[in-house]
């Protein structure tokens, strides 16, 4: 499926992880401060007309169930993002954004799905934006086979992909390294690849 965006300009965020640390509601405030004393003035000094947003995945924390408090401050945060990126809002599913490791059917950012311009990627997805990008959004897969096939299919008709995935090679942090994940060799030729999860 090929999915139309005129924007010539995209803001990325990823793992945003709304309600880390046990639901802890002074790690909420400090995120929810981020983005309305920060991240969206930053944005509205700073856009253009057509900006897009894309989230790289990990919008909530508690892949088994979602905190009330959670659920309606991530829903006030995306509210207020929506009215500043008018032309869309692009999630990709993450790994903490799945109740089954195995499935991306059951998700916490459904709630999300209603809000003017979120446009949720469960499956990869084609985007093309501007006149002459495709992008390529894939969304967390189950295993790395499938995240190996997914690039295989799409590398040679994408210009960029960005996604929720370890990728071989690459660090974690400062010292542990990416064993398991996605082949770096299939990533090769593409003009950029943007992971969240790492």
């Amino acid at each position: 499926m090929l999915i139309e965006s005129k924007s010539s300009r995209i803001w990325w965020i990823t793992d945003l992880h709304l309600g880390a640390r046990n639901n802890s509601i002074e790690w909420l405030d400090r995120m929810t401060e981020y983005y309305y004393e920060f991240f969206i003035p930053l944005v509205k000094e700073n856009s253009k007309e057509g900006d897009i947003l894309i989230i790289g995945g990990d919008v909530f924390d508690n892949r088994q169930s979602l905190n009330l408090l959670v659920m309606n401050r991530g829903m006030e945060i995306f509210e207020a993002l929506s009215k500043v990126f008018t032309n869309g809002i692009y999630i990709i599913l993450g790994n903490h954004d799945i109740h089954r490791r195995n499935s991306n059917d059951i998700t916490s950012v459904d709630v999300l799905k209603n809000i003017k311009g979120v446009h949720i990627f469960k499956e990869p997805e084609v985007l093309n934006i501007g006149s002459s990008h495709k992008v390529l959004m894939m969304p967390w897969r189950k295993n790395r086979h499938e995240e190996n096939e997914t690039i295989r299919q799409y590398k040679d008709s994408v210009d960029y992909v960005f996604c929720h995935a370890n990728i071989t090679t690459l660090n974690f942090n400062r010292s542990v390294l990416i064993e398991d994940g996605s082949d770096y060799n299939l990533y090769k030729g593409l003009k950029h690849v943007y992971s969240g999860h790492i």
